[in-house]
């Protein structure tokens, strides 16, 4: 865990943070219901989903869930805007006071899985299925509570919209710091704790596609987990065969 250079000490007092007014003339209020669904928000990114509007929201995440001075936690996936998106959730919730963890690069069962050890709410960024061109938030409580429009999302998002009307967040009395934690460590250890390879008694089978490891794959994420989960050694010493991309295409 560390704390990223540039950021003054929490307790320190800022003046509001000024975001760009995404209104329009012919819109007088600002609508985030065509992103904000039942339970996440999902949209295309530079039209409906953009960093004013997740630094919005990251701001409304903290008043709705009442965080500040509370530690909150957020990561995304390998869509080209998630980086962006998660250090603008990061300023705004750190802005209304909450000590943000970037988390980085996490698969979503990830983030569930560290607001549950490490009991803290959390945000990922990701569009599940959908193309690249979209990128989406899902939100947890602590204690892996997932967030739906009947547990706080329509909060948020009236809120945010109150942030992107003004043009501007207000800095509250103590402004957060913002670190990076690395949770895969005790993600792969919490799943080897759920499956006993010393007890199968038949040789298994498994594949891995090491191409996704060099970031050729959505699945990406997924499969460094699986490597730091399940190393091949691991598999050997327990019976298992297991077969790279190269072996299984021949």
């Amino acid at each position: 865990m560390c704390t990223i250079p540039g950021r003054g000490p929490a307790g320190a007092s800022g003046p509001q943070r000024k975001i760009r007014r995404v209104t329009t003339d012919k819109t007088k209020t600002f609508d985030l219901s065509t992103s904000f669904k039942a339970y996440d928000v999902r949209g295309i990114v530079g039209q409906s989903i953009t960093a004013e509007i997740v630094e919005a929201v990251g701001a409304a995440f903290v008043d709705v869930l009442e965080l500040t001075g509370q530690t909150v936690l957020v990561g995304g996936d390998m869509r080209p805007s998630s980086p962006e998106f998660a250090k603008a959730f990061a300023n705004g919730a750190a802005t209304r006071g909450a000590n943000v963890q970037l988390l980085d690069l996490i698969s979503t069962d990830e983030l569930y899985y560290a607001c549950g050890a490490l009991n803290a709410a959390g945000a990922t960024f990701t569009a599940s299925h959908n193309p690249a061109e979209y990128n989406g938030i899902k939100m947890a409580k602590a204690g892996a509570v997932p967030i739906s429009s009947e547990t706080g999302l329509m909060e948020i998002q009236a809120r945010a919209e109150e942030y992107l009307n003004a043009g501007a967040i207000p800095a509250a009395g103590s402004t957060g710091l913002i670190g990076v934690q690395d949770v895969l460590k005790g993600y792969a250890e919490y799943l080897r704790s759920l499956v006993d390879l010393r007890g199968l008694r038949r040789h298994l089978r498994t594949t891995r596609d090491d191409d996704k490891v060099q970031g050729h794959s959505p699945n990406f994420r997924s499969t460094t987990s699986a490597r730091r989960v399940w190393p091949h050694g691991q598999f050997a010493e327990a019976g298992c065969h297991v077969l790279t991309r190269p072996s299984w295409e021949g």
